[in-house]
């Protein structure tokens, strides 16, 4: 597996991962968030605003203990939109309730929360005063996040977040949503891959689309069902192009079956472990061979091998 930097490469998936993290109490992260009872409720939830302008927060947390809902915006860059914070303005508690589905006793209070990289904090804080925003601002480091302009509507964020929040970057967990609409393809196969050979070596008959994205994306469930199928297109592409190039001997599109399972469809041929306990682990070695030739073939953007080429390399 190849190691980046999510927070140069990928900030947006990074803070999506860390806030889901925060949220669930992760080992590694801090718990505050967790125990003033916050938990993630909806990932890019599209909804209209008391002027009937739509907004879309990259992620809605809510905490029912202390009636508070925070819709979350990151920034990876240095700018803000001064439409979109108009936008987020006219966001009312009856908006939230009605449009958005928080329930009632979750937003007492809400806030708009800005989230952005430390380096960037003297351009957002500009554009947030500019506009005369009142939302929070809070800049990201490698080691914390801190409050650096306005206040949280309650004081359990405030103290949380106002001298910072120590979190080491390095050690957020990115298996909640392992890729976004930004990763490149390779990115999203090194998610999906190990679904495929744990489904092979399970003896599973054949691959649905809509099963794998919630095996791969631990987060499912919580998002928008605008988001979910831009989420589908980029994991097919990762099956097709499998059953295309190095998995071709072993996953092939059945579209006759899908007017019954309501989704894209591959059916597993020569799986593993249909061989003698022997035959099994030599040909289990090949399908991590495999794997690993057809992410390195999406990294570097080389030509595939064929499988028998892979096969005797392998061997030899």
């Amino acid at each position: 597996m190849v190691m980046i930097d999510p927070y140069s490469h990928n900030f947006n998936l990074l803070m999506l991962n860390t806030w889901l993290g925060l949220c669930k109490g992760v080992r590694g992260l801090p718990r505050d968030l967790r125990d003033a009872g916050y938990q993630d409720f909806l990932i890019e939830y599209r909804f209209v605003n008391s002027t009937g302008e739509t907004v879309v927060p990259e992620l809605i947390i809510i905490s029912e203990k202390i009636a508070h809902t925070v819709l979350l915006e990151w920034k990876s860059g240095n700018n803000t939109k001064p439409d979109q914070l108009k936008r987020y303005m006219s966001v009312t508690k009856n908006d939230l309730i009605t449009k958005a589905m928080v329930p009632q006793n979750a937003c007492s209070r809400h806030d708009t929360c800005v989230v952005g990289k430390e380096e960037h904090a003297d351009r957002l804080t500009m554009g947030l005063s500019r506009e005369q925003c009142p939302f929070p601002l809070l800049a990201v480091g490698r080691r914390s996040m801190r409050l650096v302009l306005n206040s949280f509507q309650v004081q359990v964020m405030n103290q949380l977040f106002g001298s910072g929040l120590s979190i080491d970057m390095s050690r957020v967990p990115m298996s909640f949503v392992p890729f976004n609409l930004e990763s490149d393809l390779w990115e999203v196969a090194e998610a999906v891959m190990p679904y495929v050979v744990a489904h092979m070596t399970q003896r599973q008959p054949r691959i649905l689309l809509r099963e794998a994205c919630r095996g791969v994306v631990s987060g499912w469930e919580t998002f928008s069902a605008e988001l979910k199928p831009q989420f589908e297109s980029r994991v097919k592409e990762v099956l097709t192009e499998a059953a295309r190039r190095e998995f071709h001997a072993h996953l092939s599109r059945n579209k006759t079956i899908e007017s019954k399972t309501q989704t894209p469809t591959w059916d597993i041929r020569r799986n593993p472990l249909d061989y003698s306990s022997t035959k099994r682990s030599t040909e289990y070695k090949r399908l991590v061979k495999l794997q690993e030739g057809f992410l390195e073939a999406l990294r570097t953007g080389r030509k595939a091998l064929l499988q028998d080429d892979l096969f005797e390399s392998s061997e030899s």
